[in-house]
């Protein structure tokens, strides 16, 4: 999906104060169409997303980035795959970070 469509706010709706999230993607600007995918007809857009546009996006949903990892595109992957750990803030401790 588009960055744009990411529902970050029904993430943090759903999730507890405190809660964590983990967040995987393709890491990289692009968008890519799959006629034939895990052994499988398939007709489906694939959307890479900038890591740091995509944890920019979690944050001002209400999430705290703990970490992030950006490992390299493995022998039979098209490109780098991105993880973000998130944690939804706790209004009640006025927690920032």
């Amino acid at each position: 999906m588009p960055a744009e469509a990411v529902p970050w706010n029904e993430f943090h709706r759903v999730l507890r104060p405190g809660g964590y999230l983990l967040h995987a993607f393709k890491a990289g600007n692009q968008k890519r169409h799959l006629a034939h995918a895990y052994g499988h007809d398939v007709d489906l857009y694939v959307h890479w997303h900038d890591v740091d546009e995509t944890a920019g996006n979690a944050i001002e949903a209400g999430f705290n980035e703990q970490a992030r990892l950006i490992r390299q595109k493995g022998v039979d992957e098209g490109g780098p795959q991105a993880f973000l750990l998130l944690h939804k803030r706790n209004p009640a401790t006025r927690q920032t970070s």
